[in-house]
């Protein structure tokens, strides 16, 4: 779902992505080859080498709005629909 960016956090855009997770986890989540849910596809890295060059002023900014998409919002919809 996502790939090598930066994405908003704004609640309508969280609002899609949930929707998003939500029907995708549940369409997959039975399939024989799904041993695991990978949502973040290098950004993790992406942030921890700084791969954007991104201002040291503004990583904070960045760093939360990745907890704040993956952690708190992706991961727990996979963990509470995924079972």
């Amino acid at each position: 779902m996502f790939a090598c960016a930066m994405y908003p956090t704004e609640d309508d855009f969280i609002q899609t992505v949930r929707e998003e997770v939500v029907q995708q986890v549940q369409r997959l989540k039975s399939h024989p080859s799904i041993i695991t849910w990978s949502g973040n596809n290098e950004n993790e890295a992406a942030l921890a080498t700084d791969w954007f060059n991104i201002p040291a002023s503004q990583r904070p900014v960045y760093l939360k709005d990745y907890v704040t998409l993956y952690v708190d919002n992706i991961r727990a919809l996979v963990q509470e629909v995924g079972v």
